[in-house]
């Protein structure tokens, strides 16, 4: 696991945050997901982050071992080349999109991690 600082998208733009990845070839990152609410930020769990574009592919996670364990998982997959920069989602498989759902819940009731 290493700690690296990443840029995500937020509704206010771009803010630049701690994260983690499961390994040096990952694509996602683990980070804090915050909200800002009245000028506060709410803590709202973890996220896991596309490290190029700053785009959340999880967020809402109740601990940040589940995130690794969706990045380990998720990571080191080609698909994530399909993103553009800018979180263009044009080229991206839509089966992709669904394996990334439905691991999010295998994880988070704690199901086995059925692969597509």
């Amino acid at each position: 696991m290493k700690k690296i600082n990443i840029d995500i998208q937020t509704n206010g733009g771009t803010k630049t945050v701690e994260a983690w990845t499961p390994n040096s070839k990952s694509a996602l990152a683990v980070n804090l997901s915050t909200r800002n609410e009245a000028g506060l930020d709410k803590k709202m769990g973890w996220a896991v982050t596309h490290i190029i574009s700053g785009m959340a592919i999880a967020t809402k996670i109740k601990t940040k071992s589940e995130a690794i364990q969706l990045a380990r998982i998720l990571g080191n997959r080609s698909e994530w080349n399909l993103i553009g920069d800018d979180g263009d989602l044009t080229n991206f498989p839509s089966s992709m999109k669904r394996e990334v759902l439905a691991i999010t819940e295998n994880i988070k009731y704690g199901r086995p991690i059925v692969r597509f």
